[in-house]
């Protein structure tokens, strides 16, 4: 059997809180991290790929943006994924499954 029947109920709550927490927290950084640095370069690739600049039959007649363009592109405030919503629930849910593990 997987479940533990003596494990109490107020743990098992504080455990689900921390976990839903971390999972929106975790959510939360890689949105972020897909928005920014090194990734930008990565998706520049991916859309030369899928508009077939490297493919041999297409060379040389795919026009594809810059990176500088594609980089202003992914940038605007209307193309940008917010985490914001995942730190504001995150965050608190793994400070309060926190402190009430630390009155039980």
């Amino acid at each position: 059997m997987l479940i533990i029947t003596e494990i109490p109920v107020m743990v098992r709550f504080i455990n689900g809180i921390f976990i839903i927490g971390g999972l929106y927290t975790l959510n939360g950084m890689r949105i972020y991290i897909r928005n920014v640095g090194l990734f930008k370069t990565f998706r520049y690739f991916a859309y030369k790929i899928r508009a077939g600049a490297y493919s041999s039959k297409k060379m040389g007649q795919v026009h594809t943006m810059t990176l500088a363009e594609f980089t202003e592109e992914i940038m605007k405030e209307e193309n940008q994924i917010s985490g914001k919503i995942y730190y504001l629930y995150g965050i608190p849910l793994v400070a309060i499954s926190y402190l009430l593990s630390l009155i039980i």
